[in-house]
């Protein structure tokens, strides 16, 4: 996403929840995490909830000892803290001095993340490199559990040409953290040596006084493996040859959260590095011990021998795994909203034009601006008579600022997507409802009623809004799809077998039209009020108004469904509505409608979706329940959506 297309959607700021949450991912309970950092657990607590609430998934599910990271944790984790170190960045590199040249630190693993051990030193690297070298920017990525998801922040070379000067992100340095290889590079370097432990399960504790697990024990249940790299399988599978024990069995298990094995009642052991499940065992008090003769596997760290800042960041990185009890604490002074009004500026090169844009007060832009120009010490742009000027400052903070602000919006949308793929959650959008019994309502609660007798655990939200706002939201992956009238422009549609005429609406009472059709064009010179363009039903009148020859200019826009219909029933004012939506107020006599003719116009519906995912089986079977009621209440013929809908077709 370049800057001139930045989001503006995401409505909370989000840094400072964030970084409550990365603290409460490294204890065992809130209260402990507020005490290593002398705050309120209560403001721990609060901020949590809040995001659960906002991302629509589950963060922390309780276990014997207090709570601990899901899956869907571990994967915010990774996503977000890439921008907070940028925030973090940010701010050091400006009250240290301007850099027109910035070096670049990445730091990937195919080791699994767990919020434990390996991944808080790397962290606390990052820290300690910066202090010594202001100007080299360091991010960590590990790999997650289960199928990839996007990482909110990505550091490509497409961002950085987009974010900023040529020159401002524009040296990389890679370095990989793996266990080792049989044959490993020479240059790399041993960061610790990976012991290897046995957990047991279905009520097995048969680790001796000294907390070692017999030949004996092990050779008497199966054994377990989590999935982990070929090197790792075959090295664990000569190991248990060698010693006589049974064959290991690779388990797809979530060795963050041991759902599976910790319901399992027959005994047995998983065999596993303990870096990789220290983290779990000891907030789900399961049982462990070493092994008799010792299993181990080196985590060493390979980069190219002549890159001086890949061998400092490696050198913090091993000194960081020699501490104990490390805590990874963020503490922002940057707020999102700060940022978003900066790159506003910076676009816009006026707080005018930029408090237009984001629809906000001047007054209010200008003291976050001071706010943030307080924060970093720094002017960050050239005030002149014209307007405002980028100054030495303002590229550096772009670079780094930019990409977080799109972080907090790609972190929402995949967060999203990430409860519906879990049947967590699902949004969807629909255009405004003028009557609960009309068919369009009548034909939507009974879809929903007959999808959650699939889905009953999952928590449907419905949004409704205007087709263009509907669109906004399904691009920003903030909902799945949307029932909108067709065609909205540039959006991924499956067009519904539906028709419902059009028609003028007036209030009996102030007679304006006789009953019977209407021709457009005589519809067209009516006192009309109607939706603003950003409805799919004034593109729909538009159009036809367009294709005639003429064009709408209605005395008044309402974009409230039921505001408009009470200022037609108390002014002497028409509206054109589909006939379904005021059938019932026709009917008691409250409303009249006429039909539009010469030509006619009816209202068909679609399902808008994105074109950058394939529909879940949750949406499909939603819109597939959708499909099968309209016809039900009058709305179309009945159709299925059994395929799968994807952008390419």
């Amino acid at each position: 996403m370049s800057r001139g297309r930045l989001s503006y959607t995401t409505s909370w700021d989000m840094i400072a929840q964030l970084s409550y949450f990365i603290l409460a991912c490294q204890f065992k309970n809130h209260a402990e995490a507020a005490a290593s950092s002398k705050i309120s657990p209560s403001a721990i607590s609060e901020n949590i909830d809040s995001l659960e609430r906002e991302l629509g998934i589950t963060l922390f599910e309780r276990g014997p000892n207090g709570h601990f990271p899901t899956e869907a944790a571990r994967w915010l984790y990774q996503s977000v803290e890439p921008l907070l170190q940028a925030v973090e960045a940010a701010e050091q590199i400006l009250r240290a001095r301007p850099f027109d040249f910035i070096k670049r630190l990445e730091i990937t693993s195919p080791l699994q993340f767990m919020a434990g051990r390996l991944s808080r030193a790397a962290s606390l690297a990052i820290r300690s490199i910066r202090e010594s070298n202001p100007d080299i920017i360091a991010t960590t990525r590990f790999m997650l559990g289960r199928a990839p998801y996007v990482h909110a922040l990505e550091w490509n070379a497409s961002e950085r040409v987009q974010h900023g000067p040529a020159d401002a992100l524009n040296e990389c340095t890679r370095i990989t953290v793996d266990y080792a290889q049989d044959e490993e590079a020479r240059d790399s370097i041993v960061l610790f040596r990976d012991e290897w432990i046995s957990i047991g399960g279905g009520g097995n504790r048969q680790a001796d006084m000294n907390g070692v697990v017999s030949f004996a024990a092990l050779r008497e249940m199966p054994l377990f493996l989590p999935p982990l790299g070929d090197t790792q399988l075959r090295h664990v599978r000569a190991y248990c040859a060698k010693h006589e024990l049974p064959d290991p069995i690779v388990i797809e298990e979530d060795v963050g959260t041991f759902a599976r094995l910790s319901r399992e009642l027959a005994p047995f052991h998983l065999l596993a590095p303990q870096s990789l499940v220290m983290a779990s065992v000891s907030r789900l008090n399961l049982p462990y011990a070493r092994l008799p003769i010792d299993l181990v596997s080196p985590v060493v760290a390979r980069f190219s021998a002549d890159e001086p800042a890949a061998l400092a960041y490696v050198e913090e990185l091993r000194k960081a795994l020699q501490l104990a009890n490390t805590v990874v604490h963020y503490k922002p002074s940057i707020t999102l909203k700060q940022i978003r009004y900066f790159l506003a500026i910076s676009e816009q090169l006026s707080v005018t034009r930029a408090a237009k844009r984001l629809s906000v007060a001047q007054p209010a832009l200008s003291n976050q601006l001071r706010k943030l120009e307080a924060t970093v010490g720094r002017d960050l742009f050239t005030r002149q008579r014209t307007g405002l000027q980028p100054n030495e400052h303002t590229n550096t903070l772009i670079s780094l600022l930019a990409p977080a602000a799109e972080a907090c919006d790609g972190i929402a949308a995949n967060a999203a997507h990430y409860a519906t793929a879990r049947r967590e959650r699902l949004a969807i959008g629909v255009i405004p409802l003028v009557h609960p019994e009309g068919a369009l309502a009548r034909a939507l609660a009974a879809a929903v009623e007959e999808w959650s007798g699939h889905y009953p655990k999952v928590k449907l939200k419905i949004m409704e809004g205007s087709a263009e706002m509907l669109r906004q939201r399904v691009d920003a992956g903030e909902i799945g799809f949307a029932l909108v009238e067709a065609q909205v422009s540039r959006s991924w549609q499956d067009e519904l077998a539906t028709e419902d005429q059009l028609g003028v609406v007036s209030n009996p009472a102030r007679p304006i039209l006789p009953p019977g059709e209407v021709p457009l064009g005589n519809a067209l010179k009516l006192p009309l009020a109607l939706p603003g363009d950003d409805f799919g039903l004034r593109q729909v009148l538009d159009k036809a108004a367009a294709e005639l020859g003429g064009h709408l200019t209605p005395q008044m826009e309402v974009n409230s469904l039921t505001a408009l219909l009470a200022m037609v029933r108390r002014m002497r004012l028409v509206t054109i509505l589909p006939q379904s939506s005021v059938q019932n107020f026709v009917e008691t006599g409250a409303l009249q409608f006429n039909p539009i003719s010469e030509p006619a116009i009816r209202r068909r519906l679609s399902i808008l979706f994105s074109p950058e995912r394939v529909l879940t089986e949750m949406e499909r079977s939603l819109i597939n329940a959708l499909k099968h009621q309209l016809p039900l209440m009058g709305l179309g013929r009945q159709t299925s959506v059994s395929r799968t809908i994807h952008p390419s077709e």
